[in-house]
């Protein structure tokens, strides 16, 4: 708000006293109304005429107080060459800092009702008694900050940064029609030492430039920041396996490392950890060998037998089946009636004529089951269905493969699932360009 006072329209700002003066004038007269009705009433009762006149002084103060901010906030004249000098620029931002840091504050203690309801009264602090080390200055920054950003500034450094970011706002120009843009490095400069002060002021813990960014912001640096590494990485892999491709004797995956993204520097400064690839498992059926083959006749056996070998044959209990990324079979509650009706009038169909391009020699579908978290991929080979074996075959189909396991329901116990809340509390990455650590991360790349 006060970045708008300064910088922006002043009639956005809730700082502005126009709108507050013109309300409370209309409260102004309503209450003269009441209270020239209530000498003609002899039942006004005392108590209650005194508290209106309470709310009346109330309101003037309150007027007096945005009037001097009004007051000390006038914009220098731009066209004024001596009023656009540092010097005077600077006195500009001071004359400000002592009227919304100190006298503010100074006079709303003063009020009858001055910040009544706060646990502990404000402080008002002005811009000399900080540069004049008169005042208690206690900064709690962590431990391996990696960049400036993250540094909590001091009253000092605020009140410095403070004034500088205004000479340099005025600088740059376009004065009453500048707008907050957490990009704006001056403008973000000029948020953060304020609202640092006023936090000061009022005992509140104060944050570093990379926090009011993400405040003022609305920016999950997780979201943001932790997606373009990943991505990064993805691809510096990606290159690994291709330059593998060309070498003879080299596996696709030789070299390729698993990297975690790290909250803080770890060893000498690094914010990437590698750890070797895990061999694929031979039994999975996404990254190892392990596979179900079925051998029919695409063109006889229909979608109805393919459901009866996965519920007899495969332990399969609500099939869904999935071929080309299309559903083509679905069962269970949720469904409409013109979808189930769909799906019964697929089974039916020869697997050849089966819906997204049909079921035939080589094809790849996906089956799973909700009901019992059941997760695989079936092979089709397709063969006449003369050349079964009618005494080892009778039913005109083959499987080859070791049938599909469901996954092990694991027993979460409270203290479990309690510590597993705080990590997902604690996860909120924020990730963070190390400039002094560049070498460090290319090394571990």
């Amino acid at each position: 708000e006060l970045f708008k006072l300064m910088f922006g329209v002043m009639n956005d700002s809730m700082l502005s006293a126009s709108e507050e003066l013109e309300d409370n004038n209309e409260k102004d007269d309503n209450t003269n109304e009441k209270e020239n009705g209530s000498e003609n009433s002899e039942n006004k009762d005392e108590g209650e005429k005194e508290t209106e006149q309470q709310r009346i002084e109330t309101r003037k103060q309150e007027e007096e107080v945005r009037s001097m901010i009004m007051t000390a906030v006038k914009r220098p004249d731009s066209e004024d060459q001596d009023a656009m000098s540092e010097e005077n620029l600077r006195s500009y931002a001071k004359r400000v800092f002592n009227s919304v840091f100190d006298t503010e504050i100074k006079l709303k203690l003063q009020m009858r009702n001055g910040y009544k309801g706060a646990k502990k009264k404000p402080e008002p602090v002005s811009f000399e008694s900080i540069m004049n080390n008169k005042v208690t200055d206690i900064v709690k920054n962590e431990q391996n900050v990696a960049m400036a950003d993250q540094k909590i500034w001091t009253l000092k450094e605020c009140c410095q940064v403070f004034c500088d970011s205004v000479v340099n706002m005025w600088r740059r120009g376009n004065i009453g029609a500048c707008e907050f843009d957490k990009d704006d490095a001056i403008a973000l400069d000029f948020v953060t030492a304020a609202s640092n002060l006023r936090s000061h002021v009022f005992n509140i813990e104060r944050k570093s430039k990379f926090d009011v960014k993400g405040i003022a912001g609305n920016i999950i640096h997780a979201i943001a920041t932790t997606n373009a590494i990943v991505a990064g990485l993805q691809v510096l892999e990606a290159i690994k396996v291709l330059r593998n491709k060309k070498q003879d004797g080299r596996k696709l995956t030789d070299g390729c490392k698993f990297t975690w993204v790290v909250r803080k520097p770890i060893g000498s400064g690094n914010l990437l950890q590698p750890s070797p690839l895990e061999q694929p498992n031979p039994n999975c059926y996404s990254c190892g060998k392990g596979s179900i083959t079925l051998t029919v006749d695409c063109k006889k056996f229909k979608l109805e037998d393919l459901v009866d070998v996965l519920r007899k044959n495969l332990g399969v209990n609500t099939p869904s089946i999935m071929l080309n990324s299309s559903e083509i079979y679905l069962e269970g509650e949720g469904l409409e009636d013109d979808e189930v009706e769909f799906f019964k009038s697929n089974l039916l169909k020869t697997l050849e004529d089966a819906p997204a391009g049909g079921i035939k020699d080589g094809s790849i579908i996906e089956i799973e089951d909700f009901t019992q978290d059941l997760q695989f991929q079936i092979v089709i080979q397709h063969r006449d269905s003369s050349e079964f074996d009618k005494d080892t075959e009778p039913d005109n189909f083959k499987i080859s493969g070791d049938a599909p396991k469901v996954k092990e329901k694991k027993v979460v116990t409270e203290e479990v699932k309690t510590i597993k809340k705080r990590q997902r509390e604690e996860d909120d990455l924020e990730i963070i360009d190390n400039n002094n650590k560049k070498s460090k991360i290319i090394e571990v790349l």
